[in-house]
């Protein structure tokens, strides 16, 4: 028997005897009950983790984006010469030096007209031909143009004009400081006006920042100068949303509600603290976790609390008297690595230590502590009406069983993929993946993958089936029904598949259902999904349909 396998052993031997002797201790359950390791929707460190996963994508959730972040960028009026119908011998062309445009690309434009007859229509097709390239560039406040002159030898002078940054101002500042913004976008006074660069910096800055910037673009008080207005959108310094939903274990209420709030700019420029409360009948849960930039380049660096206690007040385990407590503190830090229009990479490492306990009748069964480690990697793609956003990261652990005097290695790889493009005006097609793969076995409660809940296979409770390894997909179809000044409405089909795998036979499960979401501005959404099993996985005792309900609004 190999060292793996033993140890897997020893783990039950010692958990069946603690509960053993829990029962002969004089448990208010027989003994044979006690001793069955308690279901994902029964067990407090599942439950617990569930909700700490809950509160964190919660945190995590993206943005709304600006695609158009320059306005007002044109190119200044270029008046070609009349043809008068002189013609000359055109022996050279020169051009004032370029930071765009390569000296290769301007003898090309002109070649074809050197040592040819030419007229003032021949030089206006040159003059053209360059503002063509500038303009294929992004470099829309460059031009060329032919300034009044002798023409000697057959010589002609373009002049390239490429417009320089005259003044740079921030408007709309409020909480941040200019500075933060002057730092992050580069385009200082006097340096030639870089379209592109300048939309790479604003695109940059929206993807990693609270806040948001446009910028507008305005003709300088000197001839081939550029303003640059910097408008600062700033988030509410305080944001309060409370929340009610159906998406509770049942084991420890089905019904619950709680709230979300955010203060952004407490100590520094768009850092962000971040509080989350949830309570059912039986479960209560809270987690608060601060973050904020560190450097120019767009990495941010955090650190998180949260505490869950849970009472198991419903189901066949509710005379036993489970109950449950976790805690996890975690540090982390996301660094940008690739940014280009449409495309962004970036990496992110957490380390993180979990302390959970659970007693039935107030006598310790299970007591484990979890340090991990993770790293991770994210990729965004965005191509026309199609979104592509993926996460892969790898988690090592280390899990002491304190009770069990056992203590081992774990190594998980998890990912996450979400696919998304807009079918038509009014429909939208989505997939979203999550799995979770790990060559160990008898993962804690904390580790395990689970499936069940209006976030993953939305037939089923939440808890439903949890193990080792996982995964679930979810296809959705959305059209939007009405979008008026006031109000909105869409509605959705979906399809949802998930399996895991552990010591006990693999589990699969599959549902679809309808669902409708209406918001009234940006201060009410009610939203709603009914699904009906596909398969069970012959589970027992599971219902026909199952809906899930929520409503949150907008407190401030």
């Amino acid at each position: 028997m190999s060292r793996n396998e033993n140890g897997l052993l020893r783990r039950h031997q010692l958990k069946l005897a603690g509960l053993l002797i829990l029962g002969l201790a004089g448990a208010m359950v027989p003994a044979k009950a006690s001793a069955q390791d308690l279901p994902p929707g029964a067990d407090p460190s599942t439950i617990n983790e569930e909700m700490r996963r809950r509160q964190q994508e919660t945190r995590d959730a993206g943005t709304s984006q600006i695609d158009d972040v320059v306005t007002n960028a044109q190119s200044f009026d270029f008046y070609p010469l009349a043809d008068t119908g002189v013609s000359f011998e055109l022996t050279a062309v020169t051009f004032d030096p370029s930071v765009f445009l390569t000296i290769q690309q301007l003898e090309n434009i002109a070649a074809p007209y050197i040592g040819n007859t030419v007229t003032f229509s021949d030089l206006n097709d040159i003059v053209a031909q360059v503002n063509s390239l500038y303009d294929d560039g992004g470099y829309l406040t460059a031009r060329a143009m032919l300034r009044p002159q002798r023409i000697e030898d057959g010589q002609v002078k373009i002049s390239l004009v490429e417009g320089v940054v005259e003044d740079v101002t921030v408007d709309g500042v409020t909480t941040y400081g200019a500075d933060y913004v002057t730092a992050r976008i580069k385009a200082p006074p006097g340096e030639v006006v870089d379209l592109p660069a300048l939309e790479a910096d604003l695109l940059r800055f929206n993807r990693l920042n609270n806040a948001k910037l446009v910028a507008d673009l305005k003709p300088g008080d000197a001839f081939g100068t550029t303003d640059i207005i910097l408008q600062l959108q700033e988030p509410k310094r305080y944001q309060l949303d409370l929340f009610v939903d159906n998406n509770g274990f049942d084991s420890t209420g089905e019904f619950e509600g709680g709230a979300v709030g955010r203060r952004y700019s407490l100590l520094t420029d768009d850092d962000q603290l971040n509080g989350f409360v949830v309570g059912a009948g039986g479960a209560l849960s809270g987690s608060i976790a601060y973050n904020r930039p560190i450097g120019f380049r767009g990495a941010r660096s955090g650190l998180s609390y949260v505490r869950g206690r849970t009472d198991v007040i419903n189901g066949p385990f509710k005379a036993l008297s489970v109950e449950g407590t976790s805690d996890t503190v975690s540090v982390n830090t996301s660094l940008p690595l690739l940014f280009r229009r449409g495309r962004f990479v970036g990496t992110d490492f957490s380390i993180s230590r979990t302390a959970a306990e659970t007693t039935v009748d107030s006598v310790k069964t299970s007591e484990t502590k979890i340090s991990m480690a993770e790293l991770g990697l994210n990729a965004d793609i965005v191509a026309g009406k199609t979104m592509a956003l993926f996460r892969t990261s790898v988690v090592t652990a280390e899990a002491d069983e304190q009770l069990f005097d056992d203590r081992r290695n774990i190594t998980l790889l998890r990912g996450s993929a979400y696919l998304s493009r807009q079918l038509s005006p009014k429909v939208r097609g989505s997939l979203d993946l999550q799995w979770q793969h790990t060559a160990d076995e008898d993962l804690p409660g904390t580790l395990e993958f689970q499936l069940g809940g209006a976030n993953s296979v939305r037939a089923f409770d939440p808890g439903t089936v949890a193990g080792d390894s996982g995964y679930f997909a979810k296809l959705q179809m959305d059209r939007e029904m009405i979008r008026a000044e006031t109000y909105s409405l869409d509605m959705f089909t979906f399809v949802d598949v998930g399996q895991v795998e552990s010591l006990f036979p693999t589990t699969q499960l599959s549902a679809a259902g309808v669902g409708a979401r209406w918001r009234r501005g940006s201060r009410v959404t009610l939203s709603g999904t009914v699904g009906v099993p596909l398969d069970d996985g012959d589970l027992p005792e599971q219902s026909d349909v199952r809906a899930f309900v929520n409503l949150t609004v907008r407190a401030f």
